[in-house]
Formats: C-alpha cells, structure tokens, sequence
C-alpha cells in the first residue's frame, strides 16, 4: 500500500511543478481603445506571454476612460513604466492629433487625475507600445475586475 501512496504523491508533485512552471515571471500587455466609437469605451488591454499571440485582458473591461469635455475620446493609447515604476498612459484626445491626455497608476486599477496638453514632439501617436509586468501584477488587475 505504500508503494502505491508514494507513486501518487509523486506524481501529484509532478503535476504542481508543471502547473507551477507554466506561469510565467512577467507579461507583456499592450493597450487599446475600440476605433468604431473613438475610444469613447476606454482602454481596454491585451496581454501576451510572448509578445505575439494575444488575448483580452479582464473580458475586454475598460481600466480607464477619457474624461476630456463632451467627446471623451481616446485615440492611440499607449503605457510606457516610469523610472519609479509607475504606469504612464498617453492618449491622443482630438482626431487632429494636436491635444493628448495622460493618467498615472501604481497598479493599473487606480488612476491618478488625467492632465491634458498640447502635442509635443516625443509623443508616439502611430503605435501602443508593448509593456513588460510581472504575472502576479495581471493577476490582481484580473481580481479587480471579476
């Protein structure tokens, strides 16, 4: 009887290492808004283990939205890491590409209050860059939004 307990544990052990070892360290995430509506929904975010093959992030759940006047609009958003560590999203507000938004957060749940200028040379507005954060970070964006 023995034999038999020591077979089933060892392969239950087997079973929580390979579990454990395909959670990976970090993600990527890239954000987004929905172009049918100019991003009046928000961003929303994807994320990639890989950086290729992509999924929804919390079902498609905005993490945050324009609050610029009438048009609440978010065009091209984009996240990049502050030095602090922070997450830093920009946003073109006008089709024009002349006005844009930024919002901080520590956690991708909550945002600080969003601040609004006039377009500067160093803002990317052809592409969302793709964002590099630790596994345990998604996971409590994915509790959040449950």
């Amino acid at each position: 009887m023995k034999p038999k307990l020591i077979i089933v544990s060892i392969a239950i052990a087997a079973m929580v290492t390979s579990a454990m070892a395909e959670e990976p360290d970090s993600v990527y995430i890239m954000p987004f808004a929905e172009t049918h509506n100019t991003g009046r929904s928000g961003m929303k975010l994807k994320w990639s283990s890989d950086g290729e093959n992509w999924e929804m992030l919390c079902d498609g759940r905005t993490v945050i939205r324009s609050d610029w006047g009438s048009w609440k609009t978010m065009i091209n958003p984009c996240i990049e890491r502050t030095a602090d560590g922070e997450y830093l999203a920009t946003w073109q507000i006008s089709k024009s590409g002349q006005i844009y938004a930024q919002a901080k957060s520590e956690n991708l749940i909550t945002w600080e209050r969003q601040r609004y200028f006039e377009k500067k040379k160093q803002i990317a507005t052809k592409h969302s860059p793709i964002v590099k954060i630790g596994y345990n970070e998604m996971q409590a964006v994915i509790n959040h939004f449950q």
